[in-house]
């Protein structure tokens, strides 16, 4: 258990999975270091850095060291230290991820279609990957869906998702998806399960989320690297490319605060098809 001031600086986060993932990082490196902020030292944290970083990967070392670094920046706007010895710190370089890569328009048609449906197990799988692919929603968006945000608007219906920083946006239902959503209620309906509005919509986790798509992509064949993010960077990239649907849109649809991060989504293929290499026609 963390001492109480550690929980002041948490509640400064509005998104409960950011507070969560800060309360688990301070508490780390609590118990590796102890629980008090003024006796902690560059030592400790370079033994820390040290430590983690032969189980965990670069990224997630400089997440973990950045959340006390930022913890301890709070305590020296509250008086509680006069130097933050975290700043020190040398962090590890973090490689350059290859791009998420999507899928195609078949691929989709295929993986949407092959969970049996007729199930509730099946279900539940359908509707997960028709909001994926539909909606362009993040994994953690969809874990987060309760019952109240789906509501009617002027005969339109309209679900209102919750993303980072606990931004909201509303995106309009299709009527097959709704049909879908239907038939997925009716299901838990048949043995005896009904939704109250605070009712989470899909009861499961993040994690299950990337192993559905794992596993129905693999079903139909495809061996290449994907998970949940390819079905949202297939719904990005198929506006921007296929439908040339605005930019500024595409980022309201997506919850990007900045049009550079929907860009991004689209840029490896844009600069595939704008290559200078198209032009290159020796004559004999």
């Amino acid at each position: 258990m963390l001492p109480e001031h550690f929980y002041a600086f948490v509640e400064n986060f509005p998104s409960v999975n950011t507070r969560t993932s800060y309360v688990r990082d301070l508490q780390d490196f609590v118990n590796f270091a102890g629980s008090d902020e003024t006796a902690w030292t560059l030592k400790q944290f370079i033994d820390y850095r040290d430590d983690i970083a032969t189980r965990m990967t670069p990224a997630t070392v400089n997440r973990k060291v950045c959340s006390v670094r930022s913890f301890l920046d709070w305590c020296r706007s509250q008086g509680r230290i006069t130097i933050n010895v975290a700043e020190a710190v040398k962090l590890p370089k973090i490689q350059v991820r290859e791009p998420t890569l999507a899928f195609t328009d078949r691929e989709v048609v295929r993986i949407v279609k092959a969970p049996n449906r007729a199930t509730l197990k099946g279900a539940t799988h359908g509707l997960i990957l028709s909001l994926l692919f539909q909606l362009g929603v993040r994994r953690s968006e969809i874990v987060n869906i309760r019952c109240a945000d789906l509501r009617s608007d002027r005969g339109q219906m309209v679900l209102t998702i919750y993303g980072k920083g606990q931004k909201s946006r509303e995106l309009p239902i299709s009527d097959e998806l709704m049909a879908e959503i239907t038939a997925y209620k009716q299901k838990w309906a048949d043995i005896g399960e009904t939704f109250n509005s605070t009712d989470f919509l899909i009861p499961v986790g993040a994690g299950t989320v990337y192993r559905i798509v794992k596993r129905y992509a693999k079903a139909v064949g495809i061996d290449r690297r994907v998970g949940a993010h390819s079905c949202r960077a297939t719904a990005i990239s198929h506006l921007l490319d296929t439908q040339k649907v605005p930019i500024r849109d595409v980022a309201d649809f997506a919850g990007h605060s900045s049009i550079n991060t929907t860009a991004g989504y689209d840029k490896k293929r844009k600069g595939i098809l704008d290559s200078a290499a198209h032009k290159v026609n020796y004559e004999s």
